[in-house]
């Protein structure tokens, strides 16, 4: 399949999911940010989340997530910061990220992608779909 069709895919399984968790290590966190934007699946955390500093000393990650129709999906890969425009942009998308991410609340929003990544999407007999994202 087509790299690019393959990240809209995923990008959708999250739109409906709602919410993925994102894992680390032993330490699992619920992500609610997650933009497609230049052919490239970015996730957004906050400066303050419990799970930051581990992940700029440990960037392999797990994204899972799970929807109501028994599907669930497991991202796997090198998690790389990207650039504050990406923030911004998110922000711009969803300006109701404004009311956390700003100057009084001193959080910053730290959006990221992952790299050498594997994506499978199992549906409820445990039928599995691999994507590849690199």
């Amino acid at each position: 399949m087509d790299r690019h069709y393959n990240i809209y895919q995923i990008n959708c399984f999250l739109h409906d999911a709602k919410v993925f968790y994102i894992s680390v290590g032993s330490m699992i966190e619920p992500l609610r940010i997650h933009m497609y934007y230049d052919h490239k699946l970015m996730f957004g955390i906050s400066d303050q989340s419990p799970l930051y500093p581990y992940l700029c000393h440990n960037p392999v990650v797990s994204l899972l997530a799970y929807r109501e129709d028994h599907h669930y999906f497991s991202y796997h890969g090198t998690l790389v910061f990207d650039e504050e425009e990406y923030s911004i942009l998110a922000k711009k998308r969803s300006p109701r990220l404004c009311r956390y991410f700003n100057e009084t609340t001193h959080f910053q929003l730290k959006m990221f992608h992952l790299e050498k990544a594997e994506a499978y999407i199992y549906d409820a007999f445990h039928n599995s779909i691999k994507a590849e994202i690199d």
